[in-house]
C-alpha cells in the first residue's frame, strides 16, 4: 500500500486518540490499521506525498495534507474503510522549480512541485496543464513553435503548438546517456540561436541533440 521512497521528504505516523489500535502512515501514498498494524489498506488517494496528520478529539476522523493540499478524512465504522473531502476551497498555492517565456514575452510556462508542467497565454489568469507529474525544465524555441518540456528524473518531450502534437524523447535522450543518473529535476537547455539544439547534463555525461530531440549524442567523457 505504500512507497517509503520519498521518506526524507514525505512521511506521516498517527494514531487515532479514540483507539490506540487505529494507525494512519503515509509517504507517497498513505495506508491505516484498524488493528495495530497486524494488516493494513490503501487510504482513499487524494493527492500524493502525504505529510502530516491532525486526528479530531475522540475520533477516527482527521485532516490529512499533502502535496494537494488540506483534506478530511471521515472513517465509516460499519465498513471500517475512509472517505475523503477536499477542504481547499480556493486555497491555491504553488511551487514552481523553473520555467521560461513564450517569444512575445508576456505568455509563460513553468513546472511545478509534484503538479505538471503549466501554460498560460495570452495574459488569461487561467493556466492549462501540459503535463503531470513533477513539472521540471522547459524551453519553447525563438519561433514559438517548439515547447520542450520535462519532468521527473530527466523524461523529456517535445510539443508542436501549432498542432499540439506531442514526441517523447527520452528513448533517445536514455540511448546515450542510459535510464540512471539524472537529477530528480534535471536541467536542460536549448540554442537560443538554434533551437533544435539540445544540450541536457545527467550526473555523469552531457549529451546533445542537433534534430530537436529526435537523436542524441553523448558530448563529454564520465564527469564524476
Amino acid at each position: 500500500h505504500l512507497n517509503f521512497t520519498q521518506g526524507s521528504y514525505n512521511s506521516l505516523f498517527g494514531v487515532s486518540p479514540s483507539d490506540p489500535n487505529h494507525l494512519i502512515v503515509g509517504a507517497v501514498r498513505a495506508a491505516y490499521s484498524v488493528n495495530g498494524g497486524s494488516s493494513w489498506s490503501a487510504l482513499p488517494n487524494s493527492h500524493s506525498d502525504y505529510h502530516y496528520i491532525e486526528f479530531f478529539p475522540n475520533s477516527k476522523n482527521c485532516l490529512i495534507s499533502n502535496d494537494g493540499g488540506v483534506h478530511r478524512y471521515t472513517f465509516n465504522s460499519n465498513s471500517r474503510t475512509y472517505s475523503n473531502q477536499s477542504l481547499n476551497n480556493g486555497y491555491n498555492v504553488t511551487q514552481f522549480y523553473c520555467g521560461t517565456f513564450y517569444p512575445e514575452g508576456d505568455d509563460v510556462v513553468a513546472g511545478s512541485q509534484d503538479n505538471g508542467t503549466w501554460s498560460g497565454r495570452n495574459d488569461n489568469a487561467s493556466f492549462f496543464k501540459v503535463y503531470g507529474g513533477d513539472g521540471s525544465y522547459c524551453e519553447i524555441d525563438a519561433a514559438g513553435e517548439r515547447l520542450y518540456y520535462s519532468w521527473q528524473n530527466g523524461r523529456l518531450r517535445r510539443r508542436t503548438l501549432s498542432s499540439n502534437a506531442n514526441k517523447d524523447l527520452y528513448n533517445a535522450l536514455s540511448s546515450a546517456l542510459g535510464t540512471t543518473d539524472y537529477w530528480f529535476i534535471n536541467p536542460f537547455t536549448i540554442n537560443p540561436n538554434a533551437s533544435e539544439q539540445i544540450y541536457y547534463p545527467s550526473k555523469r555525461y552531457i549529451a546533445r541533440s542537433l534534430d530537436a530531440g529526435l537523436t542524441f549524442e553523448k558530448l563529454s567523457n564520465r564527469i564524476v
